[in-house]
């Protein structure tokens, strides 16, 4: 018998085939919680009833002892002896469910003094038991909404700081509604929190099915993307909002607007709109020195370019398109500036050679020329980096040889002209260089 008492420790296959129910069905903990302590209250109300009604019918074995059952009768002037099982199970659960509340109305007590220490002891069990119970339930209401309390507590916090910092009754009207109007941008904050504890694959295929990519095919160089790519693409977007009036100086960063408008050069930017598109560039002459300024409150999708920066990293194929629209966008936007300030030379007094607007135009052009953001490790960049490298190297070469050849040049030119006397010198033949210094010069033509 005492071997057969290890299975029990099969019991522990009851717990891992509950944890895989709860996989499969998904069951709110705050209910699991409820219902434990159902059961156990349950359970603990019944070994209590047993052992007040075994009180309560052992004593009908012998008439000299007291028992609550004969008091009970004596009350109610009803026959002991007619009462069965179940009517005596009954008012032993009704006795401990009074004891468990703390109700005790007092139609059923007990009598003897044995009885009233185990009516003591289950004073004490019970009331443990019930502040359990209500410590559940409380916690459980509490968290039933967990981010909403912490919105409560946030927001009693934001009173708090204002009234101490002595803030206008305006501005902090401002503040609270800011923080009322950001109150899904901040609860989705808090659910990325949570889906960070999965995998990066289960985080991305939940932002997909949450309508993520709805947000790369705003952006032009985020579109027809690879699967993998956008799985790891959309984890970096973050919620943010603006109240009104307010400018978006997003310079490393671009954002797709989920709600709310913009004024932005003279055309209003809605729903799916791009605000800094240009952050691929390095250039600060490429970018727009323009923000939009929001005209009620806008709530924004942003992505960093560092985090744009890893997913290249992870990806070369993608950093190759992103490389090409960099290109693109550069091309674009270098067209512009240059043409702009061809416009405003040509409005100054005065003539300019093309060499003069072109260096006037672009004081800044080797700033333009900042190495790429986004790199890769194929063939293709590693022979682009070679050939590169190779053409700087001849260029600087060629233009050692040219400083050269103007150098002795200017040695021939500085030798002695011929006298006066000899004639007209323009009638006479130039003075041959020395045979060391043709010999100089021919060497350097030649290379």
């Amino acid at each position: 018998r005492i071997l057969r008492l290890l299975r029990m420790f099969r019991l522990v296959r009851v717990v891992k085939l509950c944890d895989r129910w709860h996989s499969r069905i998904g069951t709110s903990y705050a209910f699991l919680n409820i219902c434990k302590c159902a059961v156990f209250t349950l359970v603990a109300l019944h070994w209590l009833t047993c052992v007040w009604g075994f009180l309560g019918m052992s004593a009908l074995v012998s008439e000299d002892l007291p028992s609550w059952l004969k008091l009970y009768a004596v009350k109610t002037q009803a026959d002991v002896d007619s009462f069965g099982l179940y009517e005596v199970y009954n008012l032993s659960m009704y006795f401990c469910a009074m004891t468990l509340t703390g109700v005790g109305f007092g139609d059923v007590s007990p009598s003897g003094q044995f009885e009233v220490q185990i009516s003591t002891v289950t004073m004490f069990v019970t009331g443990f038991m019930w502040a359990w119970v209500i410590a559940n339930v409380v916690n459980v209401v509490n968290n039933l909404d967990a981010y909403f309390t912490h919105f409560q507590k946030l927001n009693d916090d934001l009173n708090t700081v204002m009234e101490s910092r002595g803030l206008t009754q305006s501005l902090q009207m401002r503040a609270r509604k800011h923080l009322h109007e950001a109150f899904k941008v901040h609860r989705q904050r808090h659910q990325q929190n949570t889906i960070r504890a999965l995998s990066p694959g289960l985080q991305g295929e939940i932002a997909l099915q949450s309508g993520a990519d709805q947000v790369c095919n705003c952006v032009w160089y985020l579109r027809d993307v690879d699967p993998d790519v956008l799985v790891d693409l959309v984890n970096y977007f973050v919620p943010e909002m603006y109240s009104p009036a307010e400018f978006i100086l997003h310079k490393q960063a671009v954002s797709v607007i989920r709600r709310g408008s913009c004024w932005f050069k003279g055309r209003i930017l809605v729903r799916d709109s791009i605000i800094g598109e240009d952050m691929l560039l390095d250039s600060e002459y490429l970018r727009d020195a323009i923000f939009p300024k929001t005209l009620n409150y806008v709530e924004v999708m942003t992505l960093q370019r560092e985090d744009l920066q890893q997913v290249c990293q992870k990806f070369p194929e993608f950093s190759q398109k992103i490389r090409m629209a960099q290109i693109r966008l550069a091309l674009r936007r270098g067209f512009i500036f240059y043409s702009r300030q061809i416009r405003v030379l040509r409005s100054m007094p005065g003539k300019f050679t093309r060499e003069e607007i072109r260096d006037t135009a672009l004081p800044a052009r080797q700033n333009m020329k900042a190495p790429s953001f986004f790199t890769t490790n194929d063939r293709h960049t590693q022979l682009y980096n070679v050939v590169s490298d190779l053409k700087q190297s001849f260029e600087d070469h060629a233009e050692d040889v040219r400083r050269q050849q103007l150098s002795l040049a200017a040695q021939i030119s500085r030798l002695e002209p011929p006298d006066a006397d000899d004639g007209d010198p323009l009638e006479q033949e130039p003075l041959p260089a020395s045979t060391e210094t043709m010999d100089q010069l021919a060497g350097t033509t030649s290379t």
